[in-house]
């Protein structure tokens, strides 16, 4: 019976110790893991990113090296939607019946299709009259004006029509001389808080270079929005003129004679001046003939 209580007694501690020991392996590889994770997670994390550098850095625009506090971030740039911007410029060349009155009819016309005529060209010869003209017409009525033209001509010679799509580059030039002022604001914050000359020198040499660009991309714009606003026709114009021989020429029969007479005169006149002013020669050329013609005639003698 003892020997019975014995064995159940120290299969009961073997088990617990058993039990004891697994749990504190698991424990123990429990916290094992858990370190080599930390471990692991420590050395796979990305190390702290440095601090740029300070640099000043904008679209186009020369890089300044500033100190820490003067860091300028580029600013994305907009997007910016616009209407279509079309550029039109047509040529039209015509022949009219009468001049002057097409010009009046011209400028009427212009007038009222909320246009000026900005140059003319005038040339007049014995055969024709001839004007190139100039139109700047606002956009919506250049189609009208330019198929109008033809009404009051004679004969419409060559007419051609071009458009030219200027809306992309409206919009970028548009979204960069947004980002630029953006910049130039911030140059501006940043030059109110510089201390060292250094740093106000570089940053008054970037605000310089950007001013300049801005005015560049404003003009640019005005031009575009000018061209786009107001477009421009070339016009030629010309009249046949008949032909009238200049009045020197349209003298009567009898000064034609008389004009006739007067040079054939003073013609010979001048022969006979001519031949009084080399008489010494005429005399020497007269006795080398005699004395040559002498001279034959003893030798046919002597024959």
């Amino acid at each position: 019976m003892k020997t019975i209580w014995l064995l159940t007694l120290t299969t009961i501690l073997f088990i617990g110790c058993h039990s004891a020991s697994e749990s504190s392996d698991a424990e123990s590889y429990s916290y094992a893991s858990t370190e080599a994770d930390l471990v692991s997670k420590e050395k796979s994390a990305p190390e702290p990113a440095a601090s740029p550098s300070v640099k000043v850095t904008t679209n186009g625009f020369t890089d300044a090296n500033l100190s820490g506090s003067f860091a300028v971030n580029q600013p994305s740039t907009p997007t910016i939607k616009t209407p279509d911007k079309i550029i039109k410029t047509g040529y039209i060349e015509m022949e009219v019946d009468n001049y002057a009155k097409t010009l009046s009819d011209l400028a009427q016309r212009v007038q009222a299709a909320q246009g000026y005529i900005s140059s003319q060209n005038e040339q007049r010869d014995n055969y024709r009259i001839t004007n190139t003209l100039s139109i700047r017409v606002v956009n919506q009525n250049f189609d009208a004006l330019i198929n109008g033209l033809g009404e009051i001509a004679k004969k419409v010679v060559s007419k051609s029509v071009n458009m030219q799509d200027v809306s992309e580059e409206y919009t970028d030039v548009a979204a960069r001389l947004k980002t630029k002022k953006e910049v130039a604001a911030r140059y501006s914050d940043i030059l109110k808080s510089a201390k060292t000359i250094k740093d106000i020198l570089a940053v008054e040499e970037q605000l310089r270079v950007i001013r300049e660009e801005i005015e560049s991309s404003e003009g640019r714009l005005k031009y575009l929005n000018d061209q786009v606003s107001y477009s421009t026709i070339t016009l030629q114009i010309y009249e046949e003129l008949e032909y009238h021989e200049p009045a020197a020429l349209q003298a009567n029969f009898g000064q034609k004679l008389l004009s006739a007479v007067t040079g054939g005169w003073n013609g010979l006149l001048g022969f006979t001046i001519g031949l009084v002013t080399i008489w010494p020669m005429l005399i020497v050329i007269v006795i080398s003939v005699v004395l040559l013609v002498r001279r034959v005639r003893r030798r046919r003698a002597v024959a």
